[in-house]
C-alpha cells in the first residue's frame, strides 16, 4: 500500500510539471544539471588518471632501485 501511494504521488507531481516541459527554462535547467554531472565525471576521471600516473611513477622508481 505504501508503494502505491508513492507511485500515485509521483504521477500526481509529474502532471504538475508536464506544462513546464514546453518552456525553455526547464530545458536550460536540464542542460545545467547534465553539464554539472558531466563536469563531476570529468573531474573524477582526471583524479583517477592522476592516481594511476603516480602509481606508474612509483613502480618505475621502485624497479630502477631508487626508492
Amino acid at each position: 500500500m505504501h508503494s502505491k501511494s508513492f507511485v500515485s504521488n509521483f504521477w500526481g507531481a509529474l502532471h504538475i510539471f508536464v506544462p513546464l516541459l514546453e518552456k525553455q527554462s526547464l530545458l536550460i535547467v536540464i542542460l545545467f544539471v547534465f553539464l554539472c554531472l558531466f563536469k563531476t565525471f570529468c573531474l573524477f576521471a582526471l583524479f583517477c588518471i592522476q592516481k594511476i600516473d603516480e602509481e606508474i611513477d612509483f613502480f618505475i622508481l621502485k624497479k630502477l632501485g631508487r626508492l
